[in-house]
C-alpha cells in the first residue's frame, strides 16, 4: 500500500493518529504546536491511513448499530440549543450564549477532559495482516505472524474528539453563514411589486425554517455519546451530513420534520413538490435517519434507468460510502449493487415487479416509494395496483407517492383518501420568450436558437428538448460544424440509451474556463435528473409518445405536442442556480392549447404488455379483478386476451400464461416481436433474428438525410441499391442484411464508421442496435455464442 509519508500532517496524536491524512486538528496552530515532540522518524514508520485502513478491513466491525432514532415524542424540543447542549458530552461552559447557537469556542488541549490516551505500540503494527473490531483486538492473518493487542478506544476517543471540533467549529460556522444570509434577504425586503415582495417573505421564511429544522436536529445528536467505534463514526457522518444539508438550501428541508411525523403516522403519503425541492435525494436520506429503515430496507423506484443509477451516485456520495452499501442499485437485468448493510436502494419499476413475483409481501422493505409517478407508464401503473394489495397484507409497510405534476386528488381517492403534502420548489426568476409564430421545422429552430445564445448571451449551460435520438444526434452534428470556435463548447446527448459512462460529462462542471455546456435532451430531464449550471433552456414543446396503431397491429411512437405540466418542468430546469431564460419555439397561444397533464400509457395503446405482466406476476387470477387506477376500456382488454390467446400465449381453456405466455412476459417487448425471437431461437436462427429485431428497435434513425436535394438524392440512391441488391424477403431482409455487412467489418471501430459514413447510415444507430441484440441475447440465454454468417450462406 502507498505510503503516506508526503501527506503527513501535524495533530495532537502527531504520528499516531488514526485518521492522520483528514484529521480537523491539522488545522489548528495550538494543536499543532502541541505535537512538535513527535519525532519524524516515527511519522515515517505510518505507512497506511485510518480511511484506508477502514475501506479494507471495516466491514468485519460490529454491525450491530442501527441508525440514530428520532428523539423520544416526549422529549421537550423547545429547549434551547444552550440548554440540550449542556446536556452534550461535547458541550463547553455555553452558559452566556442562552437561547442561540454557541459562539465558536477554543479547543483546549490542555484540560484533563479533553486527554486522550496516547497509544504506546501503533508503530510496530504491520496493519497490512491485521483485523480490527470494536472488540479492542487486532489478531494477525497468519499463524506465524505475532499477535497484537491494541486499546481501540484510541480511535474512538479521536473520533469523538473531531465530533468536538464539529460542534464546536464547523456547526457554529455554517450556523451563523446562514443566519446571516437571512439578514441579507430582510434588508432587501424593500420592495414595491407586491408579487416580487412576497416572493422574497416567502423566501425569507422558508430559510429561518430551514435553520430552525438544523437547530433541533443538532439538539438531538448533542445528547448522543458513542460507545463504539461504529457509533462514533455514524455519529460524525450524520454531523457532516447535516452542515451540508443547510448549506444547500433545498426548501424540502424546511418541511423535513413536518415529513417524517406524517409518514409516522400514516401508511399512505402523496408528496406534490415542484422541481429543485431535493424530493427525490433528500427524503429519503431524512427517513433512514429517522429510524424507518431499522425495520428494512427503503426502497425507491425510477421510470428510468439513469435516473435510478445518477439517483444512486449522488445519495451514496452524500452518504460517504460507494454504491453497494449502505445506498444500493439495481437496473434492468444487471447485478444488483448492495450488501448487507444496505438500507437504501434505488430501483427500476420493473425491478421492484419481479420482486413483488417472488415475495407479494415485500419483506425486505419497510417503506416503499414510487417517485416521479406522474409519468404513468404501465410499470408504474402496475405498481400502483401491486402495491394496493400488499398494504392490505402488511399493516406494517408503508408507501410514499412523490412527483412534481401529478394528480394528487385521484391518487388519493385512489389509496383510500390518502393525505396529501405539497412542498414548493426553488428556483431563481426566469423569463419566457415565446415565438412569434409556430416553427416549419423545430429542429432547425432549436439548432439556430443555440448557436444564438452562445454568441450573443451571457455565460451559462444550455438545455434542448428535443423527442428523441434521431433528432439529438443530428442536431449535435449540426452545431459542432457551426459553433465559433469547437473548443468554446461541450456538446451532449442525453437520452435514455445511453450508458452510465456516457453520461458522466453531463454532470460534471466544465470549471471557470468559460467552456459552456450545451446538452441535447430527451424528456427524461425534465424531472429524473438534475443538471446543475442550467441557464437557458430551450423547449421544442415536442414529445415522442406510445401509441397504438389499430392499422398495423402495433405499439408505434408518435411525435406530437407536449403538456403544460411538461412545459412547465422543462421551464424550471432554467432556474436552478441562477436567474435563466426560457425560449419556446412555439406561440404562446399554442401553449394554451396544450392539455393540462399527460396520459396514462395504459389508456393510449393496447395493453398486452400489462396483460402478460399482471398474468405472470401472480398479482391477481383474473384480469377483470385488477384495480387500475384508471382502467382501460372493457373492448381493448377482451381484444388483448383474444390476440395473446392466437399466439398461444394464453390457455384458451384456463385464462392462464402458457409456457411461451411466460417466455413473452420475461422478454417485456410487443407480444408479435417476441414470438418472432422465439421461433428464430427453435429453428436455429437465433442470432439472425436478433440481428433483426435489434434493427426494429432503430428502424426509424437509420438513415442519414441531408437538408440539401444533392445529398437526399444520393441517400435515396444508396437506400434503393440496398433493397435492389436484396432478392428476396422484402423490407426485414435489407435491414438485416444492412447489419451483417456492418458487423462483418470485426469490430473494427473506424472500419465501420467509414461505412456507415459511405453508405449514409447512422453509425450510433447501429451501435444501439448492436447493443440491442446483446443485452436481449444474455436476458434469453446467458451462455449463447451469437454468430452472424453471411446472408447468402444462411438464407438463400
Amino acid at each position: 500500500m502507498a505510503s503516506t509519508r508526503n501527506k503527513f500532517r501535524y495533530c495532537k496524536f502527531g504520528s499516531q493518529c488514526p485518521q492522520l491524512e483528514t484529521c480537523q486538528y491539522a488545522h489548528n496552530e495550538q494543536q499543532r504546536n502541541n505535537s512538535q515532540n513527535y519525532s519524524s522518524s516515527k511519522r515515517n514508520n505510518y505507512n497506511i491511513s485510518y480511511d484506508q485502513y477502514q475501506s479494507e478491513y471495516g466491514d468485519q466491525t460490529d454491525d450491530s448499530l442501527q441508525p440514530y432514532q428520532s428523539c423520544p415524542k416526549n422529549q421537550n424540543l423547545s429547549y434551547t440549543m444552550t440548554t440540550q447542549r449542556q446536556m452534550s458530552p461535547y458541550s463547553g461552559d455555553h452558559s452566556n450564549h442562552q437561547g442561540s447557537y454557541p459562539h465558536k469556542k477554543q479547543f483546549d488541549s490542555n484540560q484533563q477532559s479533553n486527554k486522550v490516551p496516547k497509544p504506546q505500540n501503533l508503530m510496530q503494527i504491520n496493519f497490512n495482516n491485521c483485523n480490527i473490531s470494536d472488540s479492542a483486538s487486532i489478531s494477525s492473518k497468519n499463524d506465524s505472524s505475532t499477535s497484537f493487542t491494541i486499546d481501540s478506544s484510541i480511535w474512538i476517543e479521536h473520533s469523538k474528539a473531531e465530533i468536538k471540533i464539529l460542534f464546536e467549529e464547523s456547526l457554529p460556522e455554517v450556523f451563523s453563514q446562514h443566519q446571516s444570509l437571512i439578514d441579507e434577504q430582510l434588508i432587501l425586503l424593500n420592495e414595491n411589486d407586491d408579487d416580487v415582495k412576497f416572493s422574497k417573505e416567502t423566501n425569507v421564511q422558508e430559510l429561518k425554517d430551514q435553520l430552525e429544522t438544523f437547530e433541533k436536529t443538532i439538539s438531538e445528536l448533542s445528547i448522543v455519546n458513542p460507545s463504539t467505534l461504529k457509533d462514533a463514526q455514524h455519529l460524525q457522518k450524520r454531523l457532516k451530513r447535516e452542515i451540508e444539508r443547510l448549506k444547500a438550501h433545498l426548501p424540502i428541508y424546511a418541511r423535513r420534520q413536518q415529513l417524517i411525523d406524517t409518514i409516522q403516522s400514516n401508511r399512505v403519503v402523496i408528496l406534490k413538490a415542484e422541481t429543485g425541492s431535493g424530493k427525490s435525494s433528500q427524503l429519503i436520506q431524512y427517513l433512514v435517519d429517522a429510524g424507518f429503515a431499522n425495520g428494512g430496507q427503503i426502497i425507491c423506484t425510477q421510470p428510468r434507468r439513469l435516473a435510478a443509477r445518477e439517483l444512486a451516485s449522488r445519495v451514496a456520495k452524500e452518504f460517504n460510502c460507494k454504491v453497494g452499501e449502505e445506498v444500493g442499485c439495481h437496473v434492468g437485468a444487471s447485478r444488483p449493487q448492495i450488501s448487507h448493510v444496505t438500507q437504501i436502494r434505488f430501483v427500476t419499476d420493473a425491478v421492484l415487479l419481479n420482486e413483488y413475483q417472488m415475495d407479494p409481501m415485500l419483506s425486505a422493505y419497510s417503506l416503499i416509494i414510487i417517485d416521479e409517478a406522474h409519468e404513468r407508464r404501465i410499470d408504474t401503473d402496475l405498481l400502483f395496483g401491486a402495491l394496493k394489495i400488499c398494504l392490505q397484507r402488511r399493516p406494517d409497510i408503508k408507501l410514499v407517492i412523490m412527483s412534481a405534476t401529478l394528480d394528487d386528488k385521484l391518487l388519493s381517492k385512489y389509496y383510500n383518501d390518502a393525505i396529501v403534502i405539497e412542498v414548493p420548489g426553488r428556483t431563481f426568476p426566469i423569463e419566457d420568450v415565446y415565438a412569434i409564430e409556430d416553427p416549419e421545422n423545430y429542429v432547425d429552430e432549436a439548432i439556430n436558437k443555440v448557436l444564438d445564445i452562445h454568441a450573443n448571451q451571457p455565460s451559462g449551460d444550455i438545455l434542448v428538448f428535443l423527442t428523441g435520438q434521431d433528432e439529438i444526434d443530428r442536431a449535435i452534428d449540426e452545431v459542432m460544424r457551426k459553433i465559433d470556435p469547437p473548443e468554446s463548447a461541450m456538446i451532449l446527448p442525453l437520452h435514455g440509451k445511453l450508458n452510465e459512462d456516457d453520461t458522466k460529462a453531463i454532470f460534471m462542471s466544465t470549471g471557470n474556463g468559460g467552456r459552456r455546456k450545451i446538452i441535447f435532451s430527451t424528456n427524461i430531464a425534465e424531472t429524473s435528473v438534475t443538471i446543475d449550471g442550467i441557464r437557458y433552456v430551450i423547449d421544442s414543446g415536442m414529445v415522442k409518445e406510445v401509441m397504438w396503431d389499430s392499422k398495423r397491429h402495433m405499439r408505434i411512437l408518435k411525435t406530437a405536442y407536449t403538456t403544460q405540466s411538461s412545459v412547465k418542468q422543462r421551464r424550471g430546469r432554467a432556474g436552478r442556480t441562477s436567474i435563466g431564460k426560457c425560449f419556446h419555439l412555439y406561440t404562446y397561444d399554442t401553449y394554451q392549447s396544450l392539455d393540462i397533464c399527460s396520459r396514462a400509457e395504459i389508456l393510449c395503446t393496447q395493453p398486452s404488455i400489462a396483460v402478460l405482466k399482471l398474468k405472470h406476476l401472480n398479482i391477481v387470477d383474473n384480469i377483470a379483478e385488477f384495480d387500475w387506477l384508471e382502467s382501460p376500456a372493457d373492448s381493448s382488454l377482451q381484444e388483448t386476451v383474444k390476440c395473446l390467446t392466437w399466439l398461444n400465449a394464453i390457455d384458451s381453456k384456463t385464462e392462464k400464461l402458457t409456457d411461451i405466455g411466460r417466455s413473452l412476459a420475461k422478454l417485456g417487448l410487443d407480444p408479435m416481436l417476441s414470438v418472432m425471437i422465439l421461433t428464430g431461437q427453435k429453428f436455429n436462427c437465433f442470432s439472425h433474428v436478433l440481428a433483426l429485431a435489434g434493427m426494429l428497435s432503430v428502424v426509424q434513425n437509420i438513415w442519414w438525410r441531408s437538408k440539401d436535394d444533392q445529398s437526399k438524392q444520393l441517400s435515396d440512391e444508396i437506400r434503393s441499391s440496398f433493397i435492389y441488391d436484396t432478392d428476396i424477403g422484402g423490407d426485414y431482409i435489407v435491414l438485416l442484411r444492412i447489419f451483417l455487412e456492418w458487423y462483418a467489418l470485426d469490430d473494427h471501430r473506424e472500419r465501420r464508421k467509414t461505412w456507415c459514413i459511405k453508405h449514409m447510415i447512422r453509425w450510433k444507430s447501429m451501435k444501439l442496435a448492436y447493443k440491442f441484440v446483446r443485452e436481449l441475447a444474455y436476458q434469453i440465454a446467458p451462455t449463447v455464442q451469437l454468430h452472424f454468417s453471411k446472408l447468402n450462406d444462411v438464407l438463400i
